[in-house]
């Protein structure tokens, strides 16, 4: 390929995702879909010209979000937006050829999925040690907030005050869980779109995947929810929320399984759509069906419907 064209698609690429970071950050509450979003850019460019394009677009995706911005800026946007989309990029184009030379064998989805949520794992820990995350602090940020909305509410009794601030303490524990938990399942459903539009456009080499039937985790990714949740059971501030935030991970990852399993087993059964749009809507609404959800993906790769096993990286597109 011709490598100005791969250097060209690397800065557009870089420059539009940073810009679309940038608007996310400075816009408002509406234009959080732009921050979003613009790992999209990353994906599009890694899928679709190779790995030197896609790393290159998230190099300068994480320089130009940084503008005037704060080194924790930096940090997230480089770990949790733009790094991860060039190497998931970069490992759906891998492949091997097939035993008697047919065809070609791609890097598996579990193998994919599993990297991706450690990428973030470590992302997430990253940013936070940067960022001098305190649980404490951000407890004391939420009760001081919520005690300024009680305060406002003339039908609430002082006696409810005291459950205020366990409240607010509570939310302050499980952030570091559900924050990491909606980053991946965001990630997972712009890598889905950006790898339709670079498939739509004949960019993509890689055939489509039956998401449903292949989508899984290798066993030994189930040490990252128990270990986690143990971690949040037995261990202190900070390592707490590094626990808490490979729980959060481990057990959005199992969903995402158990929400294939969900489209797999559905298939050809009467009112499937409705099935669908109530589960969807339950996860929209609440946060506990991930969990039955990711039991159920669990199940699904103890049983060894995971997909084949992860492959050397021994060829690759672009």
């Amino acid at each position: 390929m011709n490598k100005p064209v791969i250097w060209a698609i690397g800065l557009l690429a870089g420059i539009a995702g940073g810009l679309m970071a940038l608007a996310g950050f400075a816009a408002g509450a509406l234009a959080i879909v732009l921050l979003f979003a613009a790992p999209m850019v990353i994906y599009i460019a890694a899928l679709g010209w190779g790995p030197f394009a896609g790393f290159l677009a998230a190099a300068v995706a994480t320089a130009v979000s940084g503008y005037d911005a704060s080194l924790t800026a930096v940090v997230a946007t480089g770990t949790l937006l733009f790094f991860p989309a060039a190497w998931g990029g970069h490992l759906a184009n891998l492949a091997q050829p097939a035993t008697g030379g047919q065809g070609l064998i791609w890097f598996p989805l579990s193998a994919i999925l599993v990297r991706l949520m450690l990428a973030l794992a470590a992302g997430f820990v990253a940013t936070g040690w940067v960022a001098g995350y305190s649980g404490d602090e951000i407890a004391d940020l939420l009760a001081a907030t919520m005690r300024e909305l009680a305060s406002r509410n003339p039908g609430l009794q002082t006696d409810d005050l005291p459950q205020v601030e366990r409240s607010a303490r509570l939310y302050a524990s499980l952030l570091p869980l559900i924050m990491p938990a909606l980053w991946l399942i965001l990630h997972v459903l712009v890598f889905h779109g950006a790898a339709a539009i670079t498939r739509q456009s004949k960019r993509l080499a890689r055939p489509a995947d039956d998401i449903a039937a292949t989508a899984g985790l290798p066993v030994g990714a189930l040490a990252l929810p128990l270990g986690g949740l143990a971690g949040m059971m037995m261990l202190a501030s900070p390592l707490y929320e590094v626990a808490t935030v490979v729980a959060g991970i481990g057990i959005a990852g199992f969903g995402l399984v158990g929400l294939a399993e969900l489209h797999r087993a559905s298939r050809g059964r009467p009112g499937r759509g409705l099935l669908l749009f109530a589960s969807y809507l339950m996860l929209v609404l609440f946060s506990f069906p991930l969990a039955v959800f990711a039991v159920w993906g669990a199940a699904r790769v103890l049983r060894g419907r995971s997909g084949p096993p992860p492959l050397p990286p021994v060829a690759r597109r672009g």
